[in-house]
């Protein structure tokens, strides 16, 4: 019955010869439809992973005011006033299960060294924010919690910052200007490259938040 069975099916094969090669080819192109769906679905989730964890998958960031945009409150130019120390203050003390909470004031800023200079990303912080961060450093140290308190002026640069400035040689030592602030480089950032918005996460320049 079996045999009887293949035999009729290859009998119906080759009097319709093109049918067959058609149906085959349309299965064929299918199962490979799917398959690229699935890998292209799965880079996609891998990359937008990645992305995320660059920028710490396990980080929240606390904003003070509300948001402002079109149609909001106050519109896109709504000032608002930043997080006191007493509020930080008052943060750390509630979220006992946070592995690290450090403040952050972040402007775009003109950074010089010599005759070069460069618009990056400045961030006043203190010595928790690498770890907040999950940021490693490739040479040099943080900056001490005496440091954050003086505001003494030393900083940590990305790498963008080091390539626009000294290429591939060492920065530590060196004097580099904050818009009219000084400060000594202890140490280079370990890279973290692009973000899938296109933002240059090695353009950054790290310091004291009161220097």
């Amino acid at each position: 019955m079996i045999w009887e069975t293949v035999r009729l099916s290859l009998r119906s094969i080759r009097r319709n010869v093109l049918r067959s090669f058609l149906t085959l080819l349309g299965i064929v192109i299918g199962v490979a439809a799917v398959i690229a769906m699935l890998t292209i679905g799965s880079g996609t989730t891998a990359k937008v992973k990645a992305d995320i964890s660059k920028l710490g998958s396990n980080l929240l960031v606390v904003r003070s005011g509300r948001p402002a945009g079109p149609g909001g409150p106050g519109g896109l130019d709504q000032v608002v006033r930043p997080l006191a120390e007493k509020e930080l203050a008052a943060l750390v003390a509630h979220l006992t299960g946070a592995r690290a909470i450090s403040p952050a004031s972040q402007k775009q800023v003109r950074v010089i060294f010599g005759t070069e200079s460069l618009t990056s990303g400045v961030t006043g912080t203190d010595s928790a924010y690498l770890d907040a961060r999950d940021w490693k450093l490739v040479s040099g140290r943080p900056f001490s919690d005496s440091e954050t308190r003086s505001g003494t002026g030393v900083c940590l640069i990305g790498e963008t910052v080091r390539q626009q400035f000294f290429g591939a040689g060492d920065p530590e030592g060196e004097i580099i200007r904050v818009n009219r602030t000084s400060c000594k480089i202890i140490g280079l950032l370990e890279p973290k490259g692009y973000t899938g918005f296109g933002q240059d996460q090695d353009n950054v320049v790290l310091m004291p938040l009161h220097a």
